[in-house]
């Protein structure tokens, strides 16, 4: 750390230098010491630093030499297992005593019920793959040896073949052992292609079953592998032939190309309980009293649910009678009990996490700063990585971001972390697993702390803590001075100041000592008018204020060249950003919202070329023209964009021409106008049209990747074409539309060829959906022959809608028609809301999918028969039944 300090420090002084240059429109130019001062104090840490490294090669004198391992990179610069067996797993067997297994009936039901599902109509070369994914000790393999024993598993495979892959994905290893098992004895053959042939003669025209258990993440080339492995498989068995694998890796479940994936969970307390105590009390143990059992159940709330955990315990327990023995236990780190006891075998034992790449075991014991269960967000957590410096480029084509995804992929592949999901799959937060968090925390030691915040945290030591994190109890209580005295800190945290009660109070005037800090987390605290000074913390990479009573951020700010993330979320009281905020030449992510009384971007925020995250951006009411010009030059931002104030865009909006087009990472995109109705500054229906209104939402078409759209107020009369059309919107999931006054007609969004969720709101003047404008002024009885007019939508429209699950129409008064064809299916719509829409007599009612149906001041929809919402709910009111009126 002390060479990378050194560093630092010569980068910051070189990037202080070219941001003074390029502010007075001078050429900025390459690394250099600027100053006689800078040279001899960068000496003289040198100096220091050549001394330690002359004491560490003495001592490796000393002890015979240490030795060392070099990190290869294959993805992400570390080879993500560089001994992938150090400590082999142990060989299975395929029996199990199933009156000592508890809680598992459901888990095998379900994996029965995907062993046996699809038809005997299945591709002749496809063999579908089970795959049993879980942490270690979970329970995989206890859980394939039920499914493998099962007496109908038995009946339905006329072979079965348990397979442990404790050593590796070695292909020909495994195929020798399937022809072994068959054979009823060794086998001799040494080469590839006759070990294939011979598996694959014996298998022809026969149903057979194979269980591999504990295939690891730490095989390279699995998939190729992979297909070496089935390849004399896929053709020969008879239809109805599965493999099943347990795995403790969700990529690896991947890899082999899975039909199902069944992700195992931890037991229930009550069967962890019954677990243990068959282990502790059962046929010729010690016999249970009431206080052991008591004692018991808390150390089963420490197995969290792993059953080989438990079982472990309990028979450690087994024969030790003492009430005070089993207390002392109780107040043990589990995992140091089983390490001693069982020599590294542990479930969650030291070994399988040492041998972590030294980047990814950086990153783990970093997640020690969280307290057990506290959830942190994915993004947050790769940002304090890359503040750490312990993201690592190998490829020049990646950025931090992409390598801290890998790294977070990596260990979340080895069941490190639990994550949640959002509702398209992608992971948005996780949290570290109990066993492994003391693991971290015990490799960590002092570097890194929680404290709580009261009375006695001033009696602890923490001078050699590198990572602090401060823990508040509720109270309304002021920060001591004395972590901010802390030389060698590098991060800072306040967590859970807000969510508890009061906020927390920063100390007056206070200061960091430690001028090495990377990370300052003051989410919730009441830092006021930021009484304490930040102008020494030049190394600073990560800067949250989050929720805090700021108004003004101070004028220093823009000297934190290296600042890579400030977050300034539900600061309601932030009354303007920056003025430059463009000397943050580093800045990645901008985290604000627009619940401060901020009012615009500040100028030349356009320079930010490494800028990818800004979820609000407002236009300036002075120059939107300049707004817009910035906003074109951010092509890297990513993920989610408001931009708010289009009212305030008048004249030449020429700069606004395509400034969206090219930005491909923004996937969820809001485009807001006044509210002018709820402001009163206009009527309803007033005629008065602003010329440049559609052409700047034409102008504002975004890349074909966007997901997600939403448009607020648009006080336009129609919308472009690129907001309806499956060509520009190729990609688009979600489409919110609201407060669109003048609108009158709406066209037909069924040309979105991956459209989900279609939600309509507040559109009081509009009249028709779908058809032509023409059509939609028309009324139905003037159409001279109302069914060939219909059967011309129809044909056009069969088409529309293909994955359309949840329609919401809301606050229409004067929507009378749907006009998507009379006959139309949407196949896929499963969610139907209608709420006060008085006048809608006609829209599409072949739903077949439907399953719930929300009606609240609706015309009649002229529905035939509830037989065409076969999947319906029984639920249906009596009120919404007569709505529909059937005919």
């Amino acid at each position: 750390m002390d060479a990378q300090d050194i560093l630092d420090d010569v980068r910051y002084h070189e990037l202080r230098r070219r941001c003074r240059r390029n502010r007075h429109g001078e050429v900025s130019f390459s690394y250099s010491f600027s100053s006689l001062g800078l040279q001899v104090r960068i000496s003289h840490r040198l100096n220091d630093l050549n001394s330690k490294l002359d004491e560490i090669a003495n001592a490796k004198s000393t002890f015979g030499g240490l030795k060392f391992y070099v990190v290869e990179s294959e993805r992400v610069g570390l080879n993500p297992n560089p001994n992938p067996n150090p400590n082999p797993s142990r060989e299975t067997v395929p029996f199990v005593i199933v009156s000592e297994v508890f809680g598992r009936e459901s888990d095998k039901s379900t994996v029965m019920e995907m062993l046996f599902g699809g038809t005997d109509d299945d591709d002749d070369d496809v063999l579908p793959v089970i795959s049993i994914v879980g942490p270690m000790g979970i329970g995989k393999t206890t859980l394939a040896q039920l499914v493998y024993n099962d007496k109908y598993v038995r009946d339905h495979f006329e072979l079965r073949f348990w397979i442990s892959v404790s050593d590796g994905f070695v292909v020909k290893r495994l195929l020798a052992q399937i022809l072994q098992q068959i054979l009823c004895k060794n086998c001799e053959l040494t080469s590839m292609n006759e070990i294939g042939i011979w598996v694959h003669r014996e298998l022809v025209g026969k149903r057979f079953l194979i269980v591999l258990d504990g295939v690891s993440a730490g095989d390279l080339d699995l998939e190729e592998k992979w297909d070496d492995f089935t390849l004399p498989l896929r053709c020969c068995g008879s239809l109805g032939s599965r493999i099943i694998s347990t795995t403790r890796s969700q990529t690896v479940a991947s890899n082999v190309g899975s039909t199902y994936t069944y992700p195992l969970s931890a037991l229930s307390d009550e069967d962890c309980l019954l677990t243990f105590e068959r282990a502790a009390f059962g046929k010729g143990g010690l016999e249970g009293t009431n206080i052991l059992r008591d004692i018991g159940t808390k150390i089963v709330k420490k197995c969290e649910g792993v059953p080989h955990l438990a079982r472990r315990m309990g028979g450690f327990m087994r024969f030790e009678r003492e009430e005070q023995y089993w207390l002392r236990i109780l107040d043990c780190d589990i995992r140091d009990v089983i390490d001693e006891q069982y020599d590294g075998t542990a479930v969650f034992g030291r070994s399988s996490l040492n041998n972590l790449p030294p980047q990814l075991n950086s990153c783990l014991i970093y997640c020690s700063i969280f307290p057990k269960g506290y959830q942190v967000k994915k993004d947050t957590l790769i940002q304090l990585w890359m503040a750490q410096g312990f993201l690592e480029a190998s490829d020049e084509n990646k950025s931090m971001e992409d390598i801290g995804n890998e790294y977070f992929n990596l260990l979340c592949s080895r069941s490190f972390h639990d994550v949640k999901r959002n509702e398209f799959g992608d992971v948005i937060s996780c949290k570290m697993n109990s066993n492994v968090h003391d693991h971290a925390r015990s490799v960590a030691k002092s570097k890194c702390q929680i404290v709580e915040v009261n009375d006695h945290m001033l009696d602890q030591d923490l001078s050699e803590c590198r990572h602090l994190s401060l823990l508040s109890n509720g109270d309304r209580l002021t920060l001591p001075v004395s972590p901010f005295q802390l030389e060698k800190l590098r991060t800072f945290c306040l967590l859970k100041a807000t969510d508890l009660g009061d906020r927390l109070l920063v100390a007056p005037r206070a200061s960091f000592a430690s001028k090495l800090l990377r990370v300052l987390d003051l989410t919730g605290s009441s830092v006021g008018r930021f009484y304490f000074s930040i102008t020494n913390l030049k190394h600073l990479r990560y800067l949250d204020l989050s929720q805090t009573d700021i108004e003004v951020l101070p004028k220093c700010i823009s000297q934190l060249y290296n600042l890579q993330t400030l977050k300034l979320e539900k600061c309601k009281f932030l009354r303007k950003l920056p003025k430059d905020l463009a000397n943050l030449i580093n800045l990645r992510h901008l985290h604000i919202d627009s619940s401060g009384k901020w009012e615009e971007m500040p100028e030349n925020v356009g320079q930010l070329r490494y800028l990818q995250t800004l979820p609000v951006f407002k236009l300036s009411n002075g120059a939107p023209h300049r707004s817009f010009g910035e906003l074109k030059c951010l092509k890297s931002l990513q993920g989610r964009l408001e931009i708010l104030h289009l009212e305030n865009a008048r004249g030449n909006m020429s700069t606004a021409i395509d400034c969206l087009k090219d930005i491909k990472n923004v996937h969820n995109l809001s485009l807001q106008w006044k509210d002018e109705i709820r402001d009163g500054s206009i009527e309803v229906h007033e005629e008065e049209e602003h010329d440049n209104i559609a052409p700047l939402l034409e102008m504002l078409q975004p890349h074909s990747n966007l997901k997600i759209l939403q448009i607020l107020n648009f006080p336009g009369v129609a919308f472009p074409r690129w907001v309806t059309s499956g060509s520009h919107l190729s990609s688009l999931v979600e489409m919110n539309l609201q407060g669109c006054y003048k609108l009158k007609h709406i066209q037909s969004f069924g040309e979105l060829p991956h459209l989900k969720v279609l939600n309509i709101r507040e559109m009081s003047n509009v009249k028709c959906i779908g058809g032509l404008e023409t059509e939609c002024n028309t009324s139905v009885a003037d159409i001279a022959d109302e069914q060939e007019a219909r059967a011309t939508t129809e044909v056009r429209a069969t088409a529309f809608y293909p994955h359309l699950k949840r329609l919401i129409l809301v606050e229409m008064p004067n929507l009378e028609e749907w006009l998507e064809g009379s006959g139309l299916k949407f196949k896929c719509l499963e969610q139907l809301t209608l709420q006060r829409c008085p006048k809608l007599r006609k829209m599409p009612y072949l739903f077949p999918s439907l399953k719930e149906l929300d009606i609240e001041e609706v015309g009649g929809m002229g529905v035939k028969s509830i037989d065409d919402w076969p999947r319906l709910q029984k639920s249906l009111s009596e009120h919404s039944c007569s709505l529909l009126e059937f005919s």
